[in-house]
């Protein structure tokens, strides 16, 4: 439930800065399909920006994909020095490489978010809830992600643990 709130706020902010731009290239009529669809393209743009900045992160959250991570000896803390500008180099660490570049792009994507929502949220929803909707739509989804994560991974352990323990009652 939690995780549903976050991005059903969320989702409301993105579409009200996609409406806002919309509105800014002209689109005023909040009953035309184009005025709907700029607000759509933001939510689009929202969804798109907040899965690239967990595309690195996921190792964090999923056990899977931290198995695969291991699996691989990907280094999540790789930093490129000028000894790895080399061919044989980069085929040494390809997958370090590639998280490091997630890693840094990643920051750029939160620039660009954090750039839209202070934007959107000074100019066009200025108030203490505007505020409080900006923070939250900047912050809580990476965050209850994680809570969901965590409890699911929690909760599904105990539920396979607890059936693997009990005895089926018709055997003799």
């Amino acid at each position: 439930s939690v995780f549903g709130v976050v991005m059903t706020v969320t989702s409301w902010q993105w579409y009200g800065l996609g409406a806002w731009v919309g509105r800014l290239l002209g689109i005023t009529d909040a009953l035309n399909v184009l005025s709907v669809g700029s607000g759509a393209a933001g939510v689009f743009l929202g969804l798109c920006l907040n899965i690239f900045q967990l595309s690195s992160e996921m190792w964090k959250i999923s056990r899977r994909f931290a198995d695969y991570y291991a699996d691989k000896n990907v280094d999540t803390e790789f930093e490129e020095s000028p000894e790895d500008k080399g061919v044989k180099q980069r085929l040494n660490n390809w997958l370090n490489h590639d998280h490091s570049n997630l890693k840094k792009f990643r920051k750029t994507t939160y620039i660009i978010e954090t750039a839209l929502m202070i934007s959107y949220t000074l100019i066009a929803n200025m108030n203490f809830w505007g505020l409080m909707l900006g923070v939250l739509s900047l912050f809580a989804p990476e965050a209850s992600i994680k809570l969901v994560s965590s409890t699911i991974s929690l909760l599904g352990g105990a539920s396979e643990h607890e059936t693997e323990k009990v005895p089926d009652q018709y055997e003799i």
